[in-house]
C-alpha cells in the first residue's frame, strides 16, 4: 500500500506479471485439453498460452467451467502446477468434480478449509511420493514412447486439417475481394439453372456496394431508354451540354431541316440516285473536297478518254494494270541497255536485216567499212552514242536491237486501248499517262457512291461533258454540306436522313422532350463506361422483359462471376461439399477425440509430472 497505493490492482498485476512480448501461437502437439472445445473456448486457450491475461464472461451453462478444466488439464499435462481460486465454493466444486470424473482426482487437491482439508491433502501427497519410482519406470517404458508417438501423429493431423479448414473458413467469410463473403453468395445465388448473361465482362469490376448502386442506376437508365428507344431520338447527338435556352434554336433548325427540298435538283439528275448521294454525304465528311480534287485531276489528264474507258468498263482496269506492268519492266530493260534508243527505230530494224546477212561472210565483213553508206540509220545511231562504225560495235548494236525487237513484239500481245498507241519510243509518255490514270482511278473509288449515281455511258467519248456534269454535282454538294453544318449542331446524320426522306417530328412537347433528353444524356455521361456496357448487354440479351427480371439476371450473373473468380483464387473452396472434404472432417473429428483421451491416460497411468 505504501508503494502502490495510488494504482489499481490491474496496474500492479500488469507491472509485475505481464510479459514483455507476446508468445508465439502454440503448436497442436503442445496442446492438451481433454474436454470438448468450441471455437470461442479454443480461442481463449490459445490466448492464455500466448501469455495474455483476459476475462471470460458468459451466462450459466455456456462452458466457463469446462474452459477452466481444459486450461488446467493443458498445463498439468505439460508438468506445470496450477492453482484455481474462486470466491464461491460451488464454482471450485464444479471444476474439481469435472476433473475427477475424467480421472485426474489423484492429482488434484481441493482446499476449502486449510485445517479441515489438511489431512486428506497430506495423504494424497504421501501416495504420490510413494509411487515416484513406479512413475519413473512407467515413463521409461515402451507404452510411454508409443503414447508420445500417437499423440504426435494425431497432433500433426489436427494441425494440418485445422489449418486447411481455417483457410476454408477465412475464404468463406472474407469480404475483402468482392465486398460480400462468398458464403453469402452461395446462399443468395440461384444456382446454375438461373438466367445468365453471355457477355459478363465488367462484372468483376463491381464490388457488392457498386453492384447495388448499379441496380439503382439501371432502373433510371431503363426508364429513360424505354421512352426514347425506337423513336426519332434513339440515335441522337448528346444534349448533355446543350443549355435549355438553346432549345428554341434546336426547334428552328428542325423546321429548316423539314423544309429542305430534296427535289430541288437539276432535271437531268436522277431523284433516287440523288437521295443516295445525300445519304452518303450524311455519313461521310468532306466529300466535296474529294470530288473537287477528282475533277481537277480529270481536267489535267493527258488522255481523259482512257479514263472514261476505265470508268465505263471496270474489267479494263485489269488490262490497264497489265500494260502498266509491261511498261515498268520495259523501262527497266531499256535502262539496262548500253545504247540509247534510236530516233528512227523501224528504219534501223530494216537495215539490220541486211547487215546480219553480210556479217555471215568474212569477205563482206572485211568490206563492211566501205559499205557504211548503205547503213545510214545504223551509222547515225552509233554516232548518236559516240561509237565508231566497226565490227565490234555493230555486234553490240545488233544484240541490243534484238532485245528491242522482242520488246516491240510484246506490244502486240497487250490489251488494246483505242486511245493508247503503245510504242517503245513513247514509253516515258505512256508511263506518265498511266500513272495519272492510276491516280485518277484511286480518287474515283474513294467516292464509291458515284459509281451508281448516274448513267455514265451518256458521256462515252465526251470527256468534256463529263467534266461539266461533275462540276454541277459539286455545286450541289457544296450547297448541301453548308446546310449540314447547321443541322449537325444538334442532330445526328441518321436523324437528318430520317427527316429529309419522310419522317415528321412532333413539335407539341418538343421542349419537354429536350429537357428529358438533356437529363438522360447527363446521366449517361456521368455513368461509368463499364456499368453502361453491362446495361447495354442486359438490354441486348434480354430485350423483351421487364426491368426487375433484368435486375435479377444481373444479380445472378454477378454472383456467378464472383463465385467463379473467388474459387479460382482460393482452390480450397472448390473442395467444399465434396467427398474428400467430408472424409477429412471425419478424420479431424476422430483425431481430436482420440487426442482428448491421451492426456488422461498420460497422467492417470503416472506418465506425467506430479
Amino acid at each position: 500500500m505504501e508503494h502502490y497505493g495510488n494504482r489499481d490492482l490491474e496496474q500492479v498485476f500488469q507491472e509485475f506479471f505481464a510479459l514483455g512480448a507476446e508468445l508465439s501461437n502454440p503448436k497442436e502437439s503442445n496442446l492438451f485439453p481433454v474436454f470438448p472445445l468450441d471455437s470461442s473456448q479454443e480461442q481463449v486457450l490459445h490466448s492464455v498460452r500466448k501469455g495474455k491475461s483476459l476475462v471470460v464472461e458468459g451466462p450459466p451453462g455456456t462452458g466457463k467451467s469446462q474452459l477452466i478444466a481444459n486450461l488446467v488439464s493443458d498445463y498439468i499435462s505439460r508438468g506445470k502446477k496450477v492453482l484455481v481460486v474462486s470466491q464461491k465454493r460451488a464454482a471450485l466444486d464444479v471444476v474439481y468434480e469435472r476433473m475427477q470424473k475424467a480421472g485426474f482426482g489423484e492429482f488434484l487437491a481441493l482446499v476449502h478449509d486449510y485445517r479441515a482439508d489438511q489431512k486428506r491433502l497430506f495423504a494424497k501427497i504421501k501416495k504420490q511420493i510413494d509411487a515416484i519410482e513406479q512413475y519413473q519406470e512407467l515413463n521409461r517404458g515402451i507404452d510411454s514412447m508409443h503414447l508420445e508417438r500417437e499423440i504426435s501423429l494425431r497432433s500433426k493431423t489436427i494441425e494440418s486439417l485445422s489449418s486447411k479448414f481455417e483457410d476454408l473458413r477465412e475464404s468463406l467469410l472474407d469480404s475483402s475481394q468482392a465486398g460480400l463473403p462468398i458464403k453469402a453468395m452461395y446462399l443468395k445465388s440461384e444456382g446454375p439453372g438461373s438466367p445468365r448473361m453471355r457477355h459478363d465482362t465488367g462484372l468483376l469490376q463491381l464490388n457488392w456496394e457498386e453492384a447495388n448502386q448499379f441496380k439503382r442506376e439501371f432502373r433510371i437508365f431503363k426508364s429513360y431508354s424505354e421512352k426514347f428507344t425506337s423513336s426519332f431520338w434513339e440515335r441522337r447527338n448528346s444534349f448533355a451540354h446543350v443549355d435549355s435556352q438553346h432549345f428554341a434554336s434546336v426547334q428552328e433548325i428542325l423546321v429548316s431541316l423539314e423544309n429542305f427540298d430534296t427535289e430541288n435538283i437539276p432535271a437531268h439528275f436522277d431523284q433516287t440516285n440523288w437521295e443516295g448521294l445525300l445519304k452518303y454525304m450524311l455519313e461521310n465528311d468532306a466529300i466535296s473536297d474529294k470530288l473537287e480534287q477528282l475533277i481537277e485531276v480529270f481536267d489535267q489528264l493527258g488522255n481523259p478518254s482512257l479514263a472514261l474507258e476505265l470508268m465505263l468498263f471496270p474489267k479494263r482496269k485489269k488490262e490497264l494494270k497489265k500494260i502498266q506492268e509491261w511498261s515498268r519492266l520495259s523501262k527497266t530493260r531499256l535502262d539496262s541497255l548500253s545504247l540509247n534508243l534510236p530516233e528512227n527505230l523501224p528504219a534501223v530494224m530494216e537495215e539490220s536485216v541486211m547487215l546480219k546477212e553480210k556479217l555471215q561472210h568474212w569477205k563482206d565483213r572485211w568490206m563492211l567499212y566501205f559499205a557504211k553508206g548503205k547503213y545510214a540509220n545504223i551509222a547515225a545511231w552509233l554516232d548518236q552514242n559516240g561509237l565508231k562504225f566497226n565490227l565490234q560495235n555493230l555486234r553490240v548494236l545488233l544484240n541490243e536491237l534484238d532485245q528491242l525487237a522482242d520488246m516491240a513484239s510484246e506490244i502486240t500481245a497487250l490489251p488494246g486501248f483505242s486511245t493508247l498507241n503503245l510504242s517503245l519510243e513513247s514509253l516515258e509518255k505512256h508511263q506518265k499517262e498511266l500513272n495519272e490514270l492510276r491516280y485518277w482511278e484511286e480518287l474515283w473509288i474513294t467516292i464509291p457512291v458515284l459509281e451508281s449515281f448516274h448513267n455514265w455511258r451518256k458521256f462515252e467519248k465526251k470527256p468534256e461533258e463529263l467534266s461539266i456534269f461533275l462540276k454541277q454535282v459539286l455545286r450541289k454538294v457544296h450547297s448541301f454540306e453548308k446546310q449540314m453544318l447547321s443541322w449537325k449542331m444538334y442532330f445526328s446524320p441518321w436523324q437528318i436522313g430520317e427527316v429529309l426522306f419522310g419522317q415528321k417530328v412532333p413539335h407539341a412537347n418538343l421542349f419537354q422532350e429536350l429537357s428529358e433528353l438533356k437529363a438522360f444524356d447527363q446521366f449517361l455521361e456521368n455513368w461509368e463506361l463499364s456499368k453502361r456496357k453491362i446495361a447495354e448487354n442486359l438490354q441486348r440479351e434480354y430485350p423483351n422483359v421487364d426491368t426487375e427480371f433484368q435486375v435479377e439476371v444481373f444479380e445472378s450473373a454477378w454472383y456467378s462471376s464472383w463465385i467463379s473468380e473467388i474459387e479460382k483464387r482460393n482452390p480450397v473452396l472448390v473442395e467444399a461439399g465434396g467427398m474428400k472434404l467430408f472424409y477429412e472432417m471425419q478424420e479431424l473429428k476422430t483425431a481430436i477425440l482420440e487426442k482428448e483421451q491421451w492426456p488422461k491416460m498420460w497422467l492417470c497411468s503416472g506418465f506425467g509430472s506430479i
